[in-house]
């Protein structure tokens, strides 16, 4: 599923849900601030849950 949302915010995904990452940590690897990366990986998973919603229907 991390392939149907744009590469930085599946990397922040990945770094986060995977690699147990902070956000704080997985946004200095993109790039991004701390508060950047947060609002970054909830828009990411909010992407993904309605993914897996439509997927299910």
């Amino acid at each position: 599923m991390l392939r149907l949302i744009d590469t930085r915010s599946a990397m922040l995904v990945r770094a986060v849900t995977l690699d147990g990452k902070t956000a704080e940590e997985a946004g200095e690897t993109v790039g991004m601030t701390a508060g950047a990366a947060r609002v970054a990986l909830h828009r990411a998973m909010r992407r993904l849950s309605g993914l897996a919603e439509r997927m299910m229907k």
